[in-house]
């Protein structure tokens, strides 16, 4: 009797420790190596306008080939940041603008753009990113790096991989321009996310929009 109650006991535990296991399988599959989420990154990659709201372009502009700003949750394209504070006093001649600061400041205005259509080339420690504005490549390490933008101006640059996503943040001068790209489950769509927030205080600004993987032809 004792032997066959310590058999049942052992086949029980073993059951257990397989359902275990199995509920414990999905979770682990769903994690993926750096080199497995930029094969999955690398691809042309186009906006699906209807999922992205905040980055649909005026109706003026319905089939225009130029990159796509967000709203914000407002009807109106997010106000480009001022290149120099206004001064005091009503008759003193405006000091002429600092080529560096509308240097670092058109580099974040870039920034808070995107493009319908892009491709991405990935490697565990890097990614390419092309489309109609050009060629943009970024070290994945998790470092901080220096971007010279012209005029002496430089922004700062840091991006890593981060669970099933790809986080890039930029800053110039108290201003920081954060970029997210999760990759969904099955692997043929991006959510980004865009979030603008200032050093000074005020309310971070943040838009969100889908991209579609387009199939390798």
């Amino acid at each position: 009797m004792t032997r066959r109650i310590a058999t049942t006991g052992f086949a029980a535990l073993a059951g257990l420790a397989l359902l275990a296991g199995a509920a414990a399988t999905p979770v682990a599959a769903q994690r993926m190596t750096p080199a497995e989420l930029a094969a999955a990154f690398s691809g042309t990659w186009t906006m699906n306008i209807e999922l992205s709201p905040q980055f649909r372009p005026p109706a003026q502009r319905q089939g225009s080939a130029g990159p796509l700003a967000p709203t914000f949750g407002t009807s109106r394209p997010a106000p480009a940041l001022a290149l120099q504070r206004g001064g005091r006093g009503g008759g003193a001649p405006a000091a002429p603008p600092d080529p560096r600061q509308m240097a670092g400041q058109a580099a974040l205005r870039g920034l808070q753009q995107v493009a319908d259509t892009m491709t991405i080339a990935a490697t565990a420690d890097s990614v390419t990113f092309t489309d109609p504005r050009g060629t943009r490549t970024y070290a994945i390490d998790n470092k901080t790096h220096r971007v010279d933008v012209g005029e002496g101006a430089e922004i700062t640059q840091k991006s890593r991989w981060d669970g099933r996503s790809l986080r890039q943040e930029f800053i110039y001068d108290e201003t920081k321009v954060s970029h997210t790209y999760e990759l969904s489950r099955e692997g043929n769509r991006i959510e980004f996310t865009m979030r603008i927030d200032n050093f000074s205080g005020g309310v971070g600004r943040q838009a969100k929009g889908v991209y579609d993987k387009q199939a390798a032809q």
